[in-house]
């Protein structure tokens, strides 16, 4: 990819971001055509009927689950999902990274290591929210009755991947403690094939530069309520 793009296009790109997920073997062998950020999405009605806020510590959603849990069950209201947990066979491992990425020191911190105490205590809590204010079923339901969910009132929190909804308001995943947000990001990346002769190399390039140019991600990608590696559209007024 390095040796067909111009290197200023390439630099556009936020540096840690392609190291995390562009580079194979010390070269930009892609770019993000578009990231995906997991959120924490809650329900606006619910929240405004409570005076609760949007969550910002996980044992601060435990709490605000609880008393709006009981309450709903007052008004005969023995169905609401208070979180999703979203720890299926397809997003599960992502979720427990993401989850395991809450428990680090700082927001600028490492991910923890396997075998240390922020991961047993990551764990933990995980294992606390289940029990107490979710279940093992509704944990491991598909991303699939996830998303529906977004568009019904049936749930208190969910987790899912970012995208605009009328009934829930966004936001980035608690952490342990105020600061830190287990949000993570993956990338829908595009790149040239090895495997064709350098005209078909060229004109794949010509593609991939426009489609992940500065005006072609503003229109295409923010205006669609997605995210870019750009970072400058984000200091665009637009």
């Amino acid at each position: 990819m390095e040796e067909w793009l111009p290197k200023e296009h390439i630099e556009m790109y936020d540096s840690r971001f392609l190291e995390n997920a562009c580079l194979y073997d010390g070269q930009v062998v892609a770019l993000p055509f578009f990231i995906n950020v997991d959120a924490l999405f809650s329900n606006k009605m619910l929240l405004s009927t409570y005076n609760k806020r949007v969550p910002k510590t996980w044992d601060e959603l435990i709490e605000t689950s609880k008393y709006i849990l009981e309450e709903e069950k007052k008004k005969n209201n023995t169905n609401l999902i208070a979180y999703n947990g979203l720890v299926n066979e397809i997003e599960g491992s992502l979720s427990l990274y993401g989850f395991i990425n809450s428990f680090r020191e700082s927001q600028e911190a490492p991910h923890p290591p396997i075998k240390s105490q922020a991961t047993i205590d990551a764990l933990n809590k995980l294992k606390q929210i289940m029990n107490e204010i979710s279940s093992k079923s509704i944990f491991l339901n598909t991303g699939e009755a996830s998303s529906n969910m977004l568009f019904n009132n049936n749930a208190l929190f969910l987790k899912y991947w970012y995208r605009p909804t009328p009934l829930y308001k966004a936001s980035g995943i608690p952490g342990w403690k105020e600061g830190v947000s287990g949000s993570i990001s993956i990338a829908t990346n595009v790149a040239v094939s090895r495997y064709i002769d350098d005209n078909q190399k060229k004109a794949a390039t010509t593609v991939i530069e426009f489609i992940t140019s500065e005006s072609a991600q503003k229109n295409v990608i923010i205006k669609n309520e997605l995210f870019s590696a750009i970072n400058d559209l984000y200091n665009d007024p637009d």
